[in-house]
């Protein structure tokens, strides 16, 4: 599966960008191995870990030798974080931040909250940090990738760190938990209803899924439907237009704009998404 020349890869990874990098892993037969246990390369099958007694915790910042570099680790709300060592404390803890104001009890679905958090821990959501793409060696790819549900990495970086952040956050959450916890609206089987608004969305030349010609089955099938999750909970948020990135994959970069020409993937949004998880305060979302 997805055997390329080396030249179409670097391509590949190029029009992507560097939350896609462990997608090298395939060129060596990573993915044809993870066919079996993981769907789209990344979300584990079947649970690998029993539910945490409370699931409104972070473990802190701890020391590891698991992963080489990587030489801390946290896990916050369900979600794990391995902290490659070139990283800050600092950098982290307003990771850490994000993560748990994403997820106020207040006014919310608390229910759907613990079982939408649990899946990110009971299925292994997992997000490397690291500050470069060459510090996630294919050894630690394919340790991570086999262990746990790696749908991305959050790179520390100069430009764009809070989109950077909040994107990926979106994805492990959208890829584990939420596909999981709320299968028919968020599911990436193709009578889910954001599979479906995501169709439309293709249609009406919304959102362009060129880049991504390249991938077949199931990977293509997670990492349109993933990317798709994000456009539309951070363009809801009405986050695009001050920390994105001006993507042209995207054409509806606030929630006026979704009103006017995607109504249903705003309304999937306010109905779901907003019973479950909330937008940083801009404080936070400014701190990085």
């Amino acid at each position: 599966m997805l055997k390329k020349s080396l030249v179409v890869l670097l391509v590949i990874v190029l029009l992507l960008g560097i939350g896609l990098t462990y997608y090298k892993m395939s060129m060596t037969g990573i993915m044809n191995e993870l066919e079996e246990t993981h769907f789209g390369g990344a979300v584990l099958n079947k649970p690998g870990r029993d539910k945490l007694e409370d699931v409104f915790t972070s473990t802190g910042i701890v020391k590891t030798d698991e992963y080489k570099d990587f030489d801390r680790r946290l896990i916050v709300y369900g979600l794990t974080l391995y902290i490659h060592k070139s990283i800050s404390d600092d950098f982290v803890e307003k990771i850490e931040s994000t993560m748990m104001s994403m997820f106020p009890r207040e006014n919310m679905n608390n229910e759907l909250q613990e079982e939408v958090l649990q899946n990110l821990y009971r299925y292994k959501a997992v997000l490397p940090v690291v500050s470069s793409e060459k510090q996630l060696t294919s050894e630690i790819q394919t340790k991570l990738m086999k262990a746990y549900s790696v749908c991305d990495i959050i790179m520390r970086t100069d430009e764009n760190q809070t989109n950077e952040v909040i994107e990926h956050l979106l994805h492990a959450i959208t890829d584990v938990g939420l596909s999981k916890s709320l299968k028919s609206a968020w599911g990436f089987e193709k009578s889910s209803e954001v599979h479906q608004l995501m169709n439309e969305s293709v249609a009406n030349g919304y959102y362009s899924i060129t880049s991504y010609n390249d991938f077949n089955g199931d990977l293509k099938t997670r990492i349109t439907v993933q990317e798709y999750a994000y456009w539309i909970i951070s363009s809801a948020w009405d986050l695009q237009d001050t920390y994105g990135v001006g993507d042209d994959e995207w054409q509806l970069s606030n929630p006026v704009l979704m009103s006017e020409k995607a109504p249903k993937a705003l309304e999937l949004v306010k109905r779901t998404i907003d019973l479950i998880i909330q937008v940083p305060s801009t404080e936070l979302l400014n701190s990085f």
